[in-house]
């Protein structure tokens, strides 16, 4: 909850009129936000290199569903998942990550 309040900046309503959330802890915004801030060397290193911040993803078990069953196994043999598969969700999963403009049903990037 704390992250939610920091984001919030007061006002739990600020993003309402685009996502038709509440800021909470309950939605997947701030958990990434959460994430972001201290998710580890490794992932704060990716996130900071824009070239490598292309490939950071977030999903639910639907996103990983359909990217692995989409994509083809990798060449590193110490590894058992696939690669370059289709990352993407439906529209009523989308719209409980606080990134999503309900009005234009797409990722917002001033939300993100």
């Amino acid at each position: 909850t704390h992250i939610a309040h920091h984001v919030a900046n007061g006002d739990i309503d600020r993003l309402r009129p685009q996502t038709g959330l509440p800021l909470a802890s309950y939605f997947a915004g701030t958990k990434v936000k959460w994430l972001l801030d201290h998710g580890g060397p490794m992932l704060q290193a990716d996130w900071a290199d824009a070239e490598k911040r292309k490939n950071v993803r977030f999903g639910t078990i639907d996103t990983w569903l359909v990217y692995q069953l989409t994509g083809k196994p990798t060449t590193n043999e110490n590894t058992t998942y696939n690669v370059g598969g289709l990352f993407l969700t439906d529209v009523s999963n989308a719209s409980r990550w606080l990134f999503l403009n309900l009005e234009t049903t797409q990722w917002d990037a001033s939300l993100v």
